[in-house]
């Protein structure tokens, strides 16, 4: 913005219309959690879920893969545009899924762990708080 026409006066006015559009920008940027989160980050995060849900028994493999399909259809959308209702249900799901799912198994309460530690990640990175159920 050019302030050479302006007197003192107007050059005052237009410096701190400025300030006000710089504070307005640094606090619209601090408004969500996925500042700085890229697309390709947040679809890594699903696929290494994937994997970990892939190391379940196969008969509680198919549920918990719909529920990161369904996650990875919300996640690819643009922010304003994603469900966040949705995707916190179906983050829940996945966690308490995974968590029921691996519970007797061996090695089950680490592949759980793993699983609840990625949906809470993936829920942090788009600006949902999990409030998970206690561990079985």
């Amino acid at each position: 913005m050019s302030t050479t026409n302006f007197d003192n006066h107007g050059a005052n006015i237009a410096n701190q219309v400025g300030e006000a559009k710089d504070n307005a920008q640094v606090t619209a940027s601090n408004f969500t959690q996925t500042s700085g989160v890229s697309g390709a980050e947040l679809l890594q995060l699903i696929a290494s879920m994937r994997q970990s849900v892939a190391q379940l028994p196969p008969e509680t493999q198919e549920d918990l893969i719909i529920e990161v399909d369904d996650i990875e259809e919300e996640v690819k959308k643009p922010a304003e545009q994603r469900n966040l209702p949705k995707l916190k249900k179906r983050l829940l799901a996945l966690a308490t899924g995974a968590s029921v799912a691996a519970t007797g198994i061996s090695g089950g309460l680490t592949i759980a762990n793993k699983i609840v530690d990625q949906a809470t990640e993936l829920g942090d990175k788009v600006g949902i708080e999990l409030q998970l159920p206690p561990a079985p």
